[in-house]
């Protein structure tokens, strides 16, 4: 048996985490706190009997790969390329949360990002012996510029993203039903300013005909 316990702070993560995991996704400081226990002959048996818990936090850094704010910004337009790519990023001031392992599936359910005018949210899992994660994370646009030590619950447009597949070809794609459960006013308030003919029937106006349903309205945000 195998015991790693580590804490380190100040780490450049992306060389970190390329050394360790082939991952590249993260650029930024980290600091990792990691209690793990593993066995095996090979480095993938190692890392298929890899169990523990841990937390990592990274600072002034961004996820290469996807902008979970061009999502949220774009969605009047229906812009969603369904696989992410290199040349697109997610600036933070700082991303955290703590996980469990269990032979080799990492499991996660406080993902936190914060930037100056985003929020986002998340859990999921990810299987470390195949290289490929399944996440659904939460975006807002938040209404305060505040960064990091700012808060995670604000106000905004909300617009689920489920993110998976191997770590060098991930795809992601709005969770249409996941965002209608719970539409707030004041969101379908907001929506309703970025598609103008949201609540209106197919005729006029002041036809006098139902308006659009939470699902039609994010349904038409998407080209759906």
């Amino acid at each position: 048996v195998v015991a790693l316990t580590l804490d380190v702070s100040g780490l450049q993560a992306n060389p970190a985490l390329k050394d360790a995991a082939e991952f590249e996704r993260i650029e930024g400081t980290l600091n990792t706190k990691l209690d793990v226990k593993t066995r095996g002959r090979s480095q993938r048996e190692m890392v298929q009997a890899l169990n523990g818990s841990g937390r990592l936090n990274f600072a002034d850094g961004a996820i290469r790969g996807i902008n979970i704010g061009a999502i949220i910004r774009n969605v009047r337009e229906g812009n969603f390329d369904p696989k992410a790519r290199d040349k697109q990023k997610t600036d933070f001031t700082e991303l955290s949360g703590t996980f469990r392992i269990t032979d080799g599936i990492l499991r996660n359910a406080d993902l936190a990002l914060l930037s100056p005018l985003l929020r986002v949210t998340g859990k999921g899992t990810v299987d470390l012996p195949k290289k490929t994660l399944d996440y659904r994370i939460q975006p807002k646009l938040a209404t305060t510029a505040q960064g990091q030590g700012g808060k995670t619950d604000v106000a905004g447009i909300s617009v689920p993203v489920i993110v998976s597949g191997p770590w060098d070809n991930l795809s992601y794609r709005p969770d249409l039903a996941g965002a209608v459960e719970g539409v707030p006013a004041e969101a379908l308030d907001r929506l309703k300013e970025m598609v103008p003919d949201v609540g209106k029937s197919d005729g006029s106006s002041d036809s006098g005909k139902s308006g659009s349903s939470p699902a039609d309205t994010l349904k038409k945000l998407f080209g759906r």
